[in-house]
């Protein structure tokens, strides 16, 4: 069963997609709901509701968000209910009502627990921004597909400088790619194909929508960097992707027909 843990720093929403059995529930997600989920609550509330997360910490929490809304709402943004923001973040579609709780301080200090005492502030008007969280490997793998397959400004006659800027060769090797295929979108547009904006192609996920692209193709094949000299072509096609943990991490193919 695959399900989203999220956390929650502020008014900020960390995320991260792990695979898990049915009977396995990992301590940081229950963490989460009890600090930063709640159904209904005032803002007279704070005090009780802070006196748990304070006893396991052994102090006085200076500040908590909590989300009026259940888990699987606030969850469903790092799935279906959200969209791009910048970098690598994803912002909620709809507004959430927070409550936020500020430990009221004793002339210019925090009290000692557990002489915790909160006031609260409550705001309907709250749009939360979620960034995904990942696995070390899923991350490079990442980084190294955005080094080799998107770029936003990218032309046909510029294969050769920007490949070699990039440093693309064939991995661990200095022999030159034979083909490489550049991607004309922002990292976010393209991580959506993993998510709402994809679907299933046997093992891979496919574009809903087409995307431009620059085909780079080696003209002196079983040449060496830096002697690498490509050709290019532009394209308009859907295209394949495999996915990690939710995030793009190997170009495969652009897509001109499928079998149906």
């Amino acid at each position: 069963m695959r399900v989203l843990i999220v956390f929650v720093l502020l008014e900020v929403v960390v995320c991260t997609t792990v695979f898990l059995d049915k009977k396995t529930t990992p301590p940081g997600y229950k963490t989460f709901l009890k600090r930063h989920v709640r159904g209904t609550m005032n803002v007279q509330e704070c005090d009780n509701a802070m006196q748990s997360i304070n006893k396991k910490i052994k102090e006085c929490k200076p500040k908590n968000t909590f989300i009026l809304s259940t888990k699987e709402k606030v969850r469903s943004i790092c799935q279906s209910d959200g969209e791009p923001a910048e970098e690598n973040m994803t912002k909620s579609r709809e507004r959430f009502e927070i409550i936020v709780c500020k430990v009221k301080k004793v002339g210019r200090r925090v009290p000692k627990f557990p002489n915790c005492k909160y006031t609260g502030n409550q705001d309907n008007k709250k749009i939360i921004k979620v960034q995904f969280f990942w696995k070390t490997d899923t991350r490079a793998r990442y980084e190294k597909f955005i080094n080799q397959h998107i770029k936003a400004d990218m032309t046909a006659d510029r294969c050769n400088s920007v490949i070699t800027q990039k440093r693309i060769t064939i991995t661990d090797t200095n022999d030159c790619k034979p083909t490489n295929t550049f991607i004309r979108a922002t990292t976010n547009l393209v991580k959506q194909i993993c998510l709402q904006a994809g679907e299933p192609y046997g093992t891979m996920r496919k574009s809903l929508l087409p995307f431009d692209i620059v085909v780079c193709k080696l003209r002196n094949e079983g040449a060496k960097r830096p002697r690498c000299d490509y050709r290019g072509q532009t394209r308009t096609r859907r295209i394949a992707i495999n996915c990690l943990d939710g995030f793009p991490v190997h170009f495969d193919r652009d897509i001109v027909h499928f079998e149906n």
